[in-house]
């Protein structure tokens, strides 16, 4: 490979000699990496090959790196965007994928300090991506979870597509995960709920006032035994004769839970406000009841998972300062319906009908009450 005539006011990092650098290697004097250039489909872009502490060595081996820019993982997973795959994607899931390549980006091989994702995916190995999973799941073991099945799911799909040979993410073991099964108390339930209610009547976006959307879904998961995403699908399409229809996803089976005053208030007040918040920003009303969501945001619009995240989060804050919680009472939507579940008086096989579940071993982990149980004869 040919060397450069490089210019003599730029100040090169220390050891390195300009005149020996190879073609198309640069530096970067105000970031202080090392780069090199490369066409992408027409676009020049920059990659990094190098951080200041790169040897020449390290340069003349990043250099000589065959296919540079259609080698790396990133190439591989910029394609995988492309592709109908992606398109087919949701919003939660893709940026799934997104903060996966985020974590990868903030990793840098041990010689020249690239990026992992700019490094060569042929050279990938079972043991490399080990040891890029166990040191994602130090810091977080869910998203080392993630992080595993999105890499492994995009060189499968390189593989069926000729860019790449073999998936080393395949046979990487995970950390054990043990989810926190919480259960909160009725009298914290109660309290909540409350607090949600009086801050509702207040004027959105003003002191004190919380989304109204707070205390239905709680009201929602509680009486029907819900997760956080069943709540926010809800419909009028789900509003039958007899109760209110509930479809469950994981594949549990649908059912109604039967009208009682409770349950035909919290659903009276879904369509009266949300109606009523359509009529004064003027919104057209959605002929098919299926397009009318029941739980909506303070613009009409049905809530996202990130939007309830991040109302549910500001909702727990707040109730720790007005010291109705502490943080160790902290707990999620889905966390209600174990509550519900929980305070379903009957066996276990009209829990299992009320929950939906269609297999018995789903029971313990959503129901955490005590047998009653008489002495022997």
């Amino acid at each position: 490979m040919k060397t450069n005539k490089r210019s003599r006011t730029k100040q090169y990092p220390l050891g390195i000699d300009s005149s020996k650098l190879p073609v198309g290697c640069y530096w970067d004097d105000r970031r202080k990496h090392w780069y090199t250039r490369f066409n992408d489909l027409g676009v020049r872009r920059n990659r990094i090959i190098g951080k200041e502490t790169a040897t020449m060595q390290d340069l003349w081996k990043a250099m000589e790196e065959p296919d540079l820019e259609t080698s790396s993982f990133q190439w591989l997973f910029d394609k995988y965007k492309q592709s109908a795959k992606w398109a087919s994607h949701g919003k939660d899931t893709r940026n799934s994928y997104n903060n996966t390549i985020r974590i990868l980006n903030e990793m840098e091989t041990k010689t020249i300090g690239t990026f992992i994702s700019d490094t060569n995916r042929h050279n990938w190995t079972p043991v490399l991506m080990q040891n890029m999973i166990d040191k994602i799941a130090i810091k977080t073991p869910t998203t080392s979870h993630r992080a595993k099945e999105n890499i492994s799911a995009i060189f499968n799909w390189g593989i069926r597509r000729g860019h790449a040979i073999t998936n080393p993410a395949s046979i990487v073991e995970l950390c054990k995960l043990n989810p926190k099964q919480r259960l909160p108390s009725k009298v914290l339930v109660a309290k909540l709920t409350e607090f949600a209610i009086n801050g509702s009547k207040l004027k959105p976006h003003t002191k004190g006032s919380i989304p109204k959307a707070i205390w239905k879904s709680l009201e929602l998961a509680f009486l029907n035994r819900l997760r956080g995403i069943e709540v926010r699908h809800l419909t009028d399409d789900h509003i039958l004769s007899d109760g209110l229809m509930c479809e469950r996803a994981k594949g549990s089976s649908t059912n109604v839970t039967l009208w009682d005053d409770r349950l035909q208030h919290v659903i009276n007040k879904c369509v009266d406000d949300r109606d009523a918040l359509w009529k004064k920003k003027g919104r057209a009303y959605p002929l098919r009841p299926e397009h009318r969501f029941l739980v909506v945001n303070n613009s009409g619009d049905c809530l996202t998972k990130s939007g309830w995240q991040s109302i549910w989060r500001s909702f727990l804050e707040r109730a720790i300062k007005a010291e109705i919680m502490v943080e160790e009472d902290w707990f999620g939507l889905h966390d209600i319906k174990r509550r519900g579940t929980t305070d379903t008086e009957g066996t276990a096989e009209v829990k299992l009908e009320a929950t939906g579940h269609k297999s018995r071993a789903m029971l313990p982990i959503y129901d955490k009450s005590i047998a009653r149980v008489k002495t022997p004869n």
